[in-house]
C-alpha cells in the first residue's frame, strides 16, 4: 500500500513538471509574434526619435543664426523692401512652415506607434490571463465511484 501511494505521488510530480514546461512553452509560443511586433515598433520610434532630434538640432542650429537684436539701422527711404529681402523673408517662412508640418507628421506618428503598442501589450495581457484563468483541466472521472445504476 506505501509502494503504492509512493508510486502516485511521483506519477503526480511528473505530470506537474510536464504541464508547467508545456504550459510555458504555449505561452512562449502565444507571446512571440507578439515580441517581434513590439521590437518593430521600438525600432520605429528609435528612427522617430533620432529624426525629431535632427529636427530640432536644425531648428536650434538656425536659431543661432536669429540675433537677440538687430543693428541694423531702420532704411532712410521708407517702407520699401528689396527684393532679396523679401524673398529671404518668404523663404524663411517657407522653411518655419515645412519643419511644423514635419514636426506634426512626426508627432502624429509616435502617436499612432504609442496606441499600436498599447493594443499588443493589452492583447498579451488579455491572453495571458485567459490562458492562466482556465486551465482546461476536467476532473477525472474514476468508473464506479458514481456510477448509475
Amino acid at each position: 500500500m506505501v509502494h503504492l501511494a509512493q508510486s502516485a505521488d511521483v506519477r503526480a510530480s511528473r505530470v506537474e513538471v510536464v504541464m508547467h514546461g508545456l504550459i510555458k512553452w504555449t505561452i512562449d509560443a502565444a507571446l512571440g509574434p507578439i515580441r517581434a511586433k513590439m521590437r518593430e515598433h521600438i525600432e520605429m520610434i528609435e528612427v522617430h526619435k533620432l529624426a525629431l532630434d535632427a529636427l530640432t538640432v536644425r531648428v536650434e542650429d538656425c536659431e543661432k543664426d536669429i540675433p537677440a537684436f538687430s543693428d541694423v539701422p531702420l532704411p532712410t527711404t521708407g517702407d520699401e523692401m528689396r527684393a532679396d529681402e523679401a524673398d529671404a523673408e518668404i523663404e524663411a517662412e517657407t522653411d518655419e512652415e515645412q519643419l511644423g508640418e514635419r514636426e506634426e507628421t512626426v508627432y502624429e506618428e509616435l502617436a499612432v506607434l504609442e496606441a499600436a503598442m498599447f493594443e499588443i501589450a493589452r492583447q498579451a495581457s488579455l491572453q495571458v490571463t485567459s490562458m492562466l484563468g482556465s486551465s482546461g483541466a476536467k476532473d477525472l472521472e474514476i468508473p464506479g465511484t458514481d456510477a448509475q445504476t
